[in-house]
């Protein structure tokens, strides 16, 4: 790694720290950021996050690594927390997840354990999105424990309570349902979060998650769904690429991992698809690549 590239996250810190004392910490425009990024229009979200200061710097984190700059995300949602800006408890869960998507299960519990024990304090007076960020952290602890499973139920539940209108909590729920094969609750979750977002890029995919688990042939329309809402949306691709894959159609399979590799080059299932099909190719040296 050259110095130049080694320096670019720092920079990018400094330039947004520079706005700070010219922003406030308003909630109407990080969502604003999030609606872009859930569009698919992740430059003009990380655009729009940037001219933000240091008041968006987690949304800024968030677009950056949906498109596979984590180490640069990572350094930013630290800052976040270090310096309690807004959305910093979200920073937190994130970092958590990330953690344990790298294979770090100690990190991921310890980031975790942290936000869960701050909740536990004085969760009943934050607000909805932080209570998100709680139920999160409860979810990558209730992998291996069924207690911090249902505490993450609870937090989802409580953040819904506190404001009605949010959508990520009842995904959030859709995700911890059908990660624990409740196909009825998880489709249920998702289709509150579809009535409050018609057309919902994620919610669309959580339905079609809930499709496939049940082997309905509907699944993959219901991906192209997730997909026209959000081309960019990198899991809706590594679905399609497995459901391809499942019809032994290889070369569809290959161009849909290959695209949601595009969008997100840290996307573990595009690459876990792509080795897949190559695979079945015998193309070992494609697979060992993947």
């Amino acid at each position: 790694m050259t110095r130049a590239v080694a320096l670019a996250p720092l920079l990018l810190l400094l330039s947004l720290l520079a706005g700070t004392a010219r922003q406030d910490d308003g909630l109407a425009a990080r969502r604003r950021v999030r609606a872009l990024a859930e569009a698919g229009r992740l430059a003009e979200a990380e655009e729009a996050a940037r001219r933000g200061g240091a008041a968006m710097l987690v949304p800024l984190g968030e677009v950056l690594a949906l498109t596979g700059r984590l180490a640069t995300a990572d350094s930013i949602f630290r800052l976040a927390v270090e310096r309690g800006l807004p959305d910093r408890r979200g920073a937190e869960a994130s970092r958590a997840e990330w953690a344990g998507r790298r294979g770090n299960a100690a990190g991921a519990r310890r980031l975790a354990r942290g936000l869960a024990a701050a909740y536990e304090l004085d969760g009943a007076r934050w607000p909805a999105e932080d209570r998100v960020a709680a139920g999160r952290a409860y979810a990558v602890l209730g992998r291996d424990n069924a207690q911090s499973l249902r505490a993450a139920l609870r937090a989802f539940d409580a953040a819904i309570a506190a404001d009605s209108g949010l959508i990520e909590p009842r995904i959030r729920l859709g995700d911890l349902f059908l990660g624990k094969y409740n196909a009825p609750d998880a489709r249920a979750s998702y289709a509150e979060a579809l009535r409050l977002g018609p057309g919902h890029p994620r919610a669309l995919l959580g339905t079609a998650r809930v499709l496939a688990f049940q082997g309905s042939p509907e699944a993959t329309n219901g991906v192209r769904a997730s997909l026209a809402a959000n081309p960019a949306l990198a899991p809706a691709q590594a679905l399609l690429a497995q459901l391809h894959l499942d019809a032994e159609q290889y070369d569809s399979a290959a161009a849909a991992a290959g695209r949601a590799l595009a969008a997100d080059s840290s996307a573990t299932e595009g690459w876990a698809m792509l080795g897949a099909t190559v695979w079945l190719e015998d193309d070992s040296a494609g697979f060992a690549r993947a």
